[in-house]
Order: C-alpha cells, then structure tokens, then sequence
C-alpha cells in the first residue's frame, strides 16, 4: 500500500480521504493536485482478496469501475484512475500492454465531481451513509436517528408523545438522561425504535420508518449535511473565535445547543464573522436556511465536540 501512495504521488494524485471498512478493506478517495482539478477517484482496496476496484466515486449506468488483482496492478490502476480523472482526454493505447477502457464508456455520461463540490452536490443518500457511517461514533449515530424521526411526516408521528421520545432519546445520545427515562418517553409513542440499545438499530429503525412513510429516504441527504461537514474539506476550530468579543460566539453557541435555540443559527454566523471566522463552509451552514438540529456539525465544532463522536 505504499508503494501504491508512493507510486500515485508521483504521478500528481493525493489521497484525500481514507476509510477503513470491516473485512480488512479500505477505501480511498483520490484527486489530481496538479492542474485541472478534474473528477474524484475511489479506490476500493480488499486486503484478504488481494484486489482493489477503481471507480469514479457515482458510476454511471453501464460501468461498476475496473476491477484490478495484486499480482500486477500498479500501472492498471494508474491508467484507469487517469481515465476516470478525465474520460474525454484519456489517450489512445501506446503500447499492446497498456489498460484501455471498455469502448462502451467512451460514451457514458461520466459526472463531474471534485472535492470542493462533491459533498454539498452529492443527493444518493445510500451512498452518503456508507460514506460517513464507518467514521460515526455511538452519539452521532443517535442523534442521527433522532434527527431522521424529526421528519417522518404523518400526524401520528408528529404527536406530543413522539415528540418527547425523540427529545428524550435525544438527551439520552447526549449522556444528559438515563435509558430509562428514554425508554419510558419511546413506549407509549410511535418512536419506539429510538429507544433500542444500540445506536445502530436505533438508525436502522428510522431509516426504515422513513422509507415506509415516504417511500424515500431523500431526507437523509438534508441530515447528513447538517450533522456531518464534507468529509472532503476538514475545517480546524481557531479557538479566536470563541475568545474575541467577550465569548460571544461561544456563549450564543452553548445556548444554542443547550435550549435548542436552533433558529438563531444565523445569529451565530455574524457572531463567528465578528469574532474573526473566515471559513466560508462554517458561515455558510450557520446562515444556510436549513432544519438545524441538535448534532449540527458547526454546534459540535465550536464545542469541543468531535464532530463525527
């Protein structure tokens, strides 16, 4: 693997994201860093199979990716991450031994996605989840969950009762409640699924409900961005922010989170601006007119919290 990354350096591409997955497998995510940005590129590495899959990061109809064995794959895999890169510009064959395309993609409508777009564009809420889901902590999990029952749409879930269940679960994620408690709020509501031990099933649970009363979990892609920034472009708390002009920031941040003052969002993007914030991503979410939730990714940062815990 580092001869890989050693081999793809050389070559102008870095690796922009990494996750590990179960199974010894892994998967990354690589951009070209010289010149024209062009597309993201995955690679999807399976250790125990020695093999790895190259593909483009949203496969058009009529293409799954190249997929390349261990015996030989250093120049396949570079060849075919330079067609995904630029499909329209990749060159014709230079020698009898050199990876070529199926000449049905030359065709296909290939998607162009780059870093800097790709998180805030992307609306396959499936893919969005196997994404993030292996980098989300027990808490994040829950209050995803409690953050997907918000939007179930029929009156019987919109009730007093559930309502309470998704706060009282809501509290429990955020080690505020007991089980208990959380248990008793879910029994008598239709969100009995929020109160399962694991934050998992609870997820689970959600996602189904959703599915059956929409028939969609297009919703998630909303969610997803409010409790997790772009994987692809990290931001890093300067903690000036929460510092300059008395704490202001920081102060209407904690009460935001504490109260579920949620609709002040705003009000904390000119507070982090005043403060000396710069960051476009983060003043972008706080004014974005959005459902703004508890576990809302800029909340998290501002607070010490891990975004992804």
């Amino acid at each position: 693997m580092r001869e890989m990354e050693d081999r793809l350096q050389s070559r102008h591409w870095r690796v922009v994201l990494r996750r590990l997955l179960p199974g010894e497998s892994q998967t990354w995510w690589l951009e070209k860093c010289e010149g024209d940005r062009g597309r993201l590129v995955v690679l999807g590495w399976d250790l125990r199979a020695s093999r790895l899959v190259v593909r483009p990061p949203v496969p058009p109809p009529g293409s799954a990716g190249v997929e390349v064995w261990a015996t030989s794959f250093l120049d396949e895999v570079l060849c075919a991450a330079e067609f995904f890169h630029a499909p329209d510009r990749y060159p014709a064959r230079s020698s009898p031994g050199d990876w070529q395309p199926p000449a049905g993609w030359s065709c296909l409508d290939w998607p162009e996605l780059d870093s800097e777009t790709f998180w805030s564009g992307w609306d396959d809420p499936t893919a969005m989840l196997e994404l993030v889901l292996p980098a989300l902590g027990e808490r994040k999990r829950r209050v995803l969950a409690c953050a997907i029952a918000r939007r179930l749409p029929l009156p019987s879930y919109q009730t007093a009762a559930s309502l309470a269940a998704v706060e009282a679960a809501e509290l429990y994620a955020e080690r505020r409640s007991s089980r208990r408690k959380m248990k008793r709020a879910c029994k008598h509501s239709q969100m009995d699924f929020l109160a399962q031990a694991g934050a998992d099933v609870a997820l689970t649970g959600a996602l189904d409900a959703l599915l059956l009363q929409t028939g969609s979990t297009a919703a998630v892609v909303g969610v997803l961005r409010e409790l997790v920034a772009d994987p692809f472009r990290p931001v890093t708390l300067r903690h000036e922010w929460l510092r300059n002009n008395g704490g202001a920031a920081g102060h209407l941040a904690e009460a935001i989170d504490s109260e579920g003052r949620y609709d002040e969002m705003p009000i904390l993007g000119d507070a982090l601006e005043d403060a000396g914030c710069r960051v476009a991503l983060v003043l972008d979410h706080c004014r974005a007119a959005v459902t703004h939730a508890r576990g809302c990714w800029v909340l998290d940062l501002l607070l010490g919290r891990s975004e992804m815990a």
